[in-house]
């Protein structure tokens, strides 16, 4: 098997265990979402973010993030309002229980990834990240120029 095939062996291996439905988290569909929407309100210093907005800083389509946001309104940890000047665009906030569920989320996760880390040596971890950006711009240089994603992704994880 060649290096790129383990790597997204290795990838779908980690899916398989389910971390997020182990550490007992909302669906990694809404956590995501939660989590993508404080990290850009923070960003942009804004009270909400346009639903088309977010689905396209998630790579899904509006109707994927409108039924997500739906479940989320739900459960009473976001608000949707309508644009009041052009009446069409949606704009998506937190609620206070979103809030708090982001807290939780990443506090959960960030416990969960220090246990992880400690099992590593620093020098592993530190070869393993540069082997991942050389791997990603490998990726970026072999797709054409038009079908490229942003060049540079968001710092950070909204996860943690």
């Amino acid at each position: 098997m060649d290096l790129i095939s383990k790597i997204f062996e290795m990838k779908r291996n980690i899916q398989l265990q389910r971390i997020g439905s182990r550490l007992q988290l909302p669906p990694t569909s809404e956590t995501g979402t939660l989590l993508a929407i404080k990290e850009l309100t923070q960003a942009q210093d804004q009270p909400g973010i346009r639903v088309s907005e977010l689905a396209g800083l998630l790579c899904v389509s509006v109707p994927t993030v409108s039924r997500c946001l739906q479940k989320l309104a739900d459960k009473g940890y976001v608000q949707k309002t309508l644009n009041e000047k052009d009446k069409r665009g949606t704009y998506v906030t937190l609620t206070e229980e979103g809030d708090a569920m982001c807290g939780q989320v990443r506090t959960a996760i960030n416990a969960f990834l220090l246990r992880v880390q400690a099992r590593l040596e620093p020098a592993e971890l530190e070869q393993f990240l540069s082997t991942l950006d050389k791997i990603y711009d490998a990726i970026r240089a072999e797709l054409p120029q038009e079908s490229r994603s942003p060049a540079t992704p968001p710092k950070g994880n909204p996860l943690i």
